[in-house]
Formats: C-alpha cells, sequence, structure tokens
C-alpha cells in the first residue's frame, strides 16, 4: 500500500514537473516575442524621429537661404547674449 502511494505521488511529482518545465518554455518564447516586438517598436519609433530631424534640418537650411541677412543677425544676436551671460561668471 505504501508502495504504491509513494509511485503515485512520484508520477504526480513528474506530471508536475513535465508541466513547469513547458510552462517555462511558454514563457521563454513568450518573452521572447515581447522584447521582439519592443525592439521592432523602437526601431520604427527611431526612424521615425530621424526623418523628423532630417525634414526639420532641412526646413532650417531652405529659411536660412531664403533670409541670409536675417539669419546672420539672429545668430549674432545669439552668440552676443549667449558670450554676455557667459562672461558673467
Amino acid at each position: 500500500m505504501i508502495r504504491a502511494h509513494e509511485h503515485h505521488a512520484e508520477k504526480d511529482f513528474s506530471s508536475d514537473l513535465e508541466a513547469l518545465h513547458d510552462s517555462f518554455a511558454n514563457l521563454r518564447d513568450d518573452v521572447a516575442k515581447l522584447v521582439d516586438n519592443a525592439v521592432g517598436a523602437a526601431k520604427d519609433g527611431a526612424g521615425a524621429l530621424k526623418d523628423r530631424g532630417a525634414d526639420s534640418y532641412e526646413q532650417v537650411g531652405r529659411k536660412i537661404g531664403e533670409n541670409p541677412m536675417l539669419s546672420t543677425a539672429i545668430a549674432f544676436g545669439v552668440g552676443f547674449i549667449l558670450a554676455k551671460m557667459l562672461s558673467r561668471r
């Protein structure tokens, strides 16, 4: 009787251990998919940000080309203000 109970407990433990192994395998696969999706989303976001930055850079270049004197005056003014602020230290 005790022997049969031990055998049954051993079978249950083995079955539970196998189920746990399968659960961890599924969890590993789910985490891998989640990481892949997160990496893909980050790459897409970085690509969109890069495109926006390039567009903004081109737009600023066009504005400077359209108004070179105004752009020079603004750059001079900003440089003058920064120089005054930094020289006070």
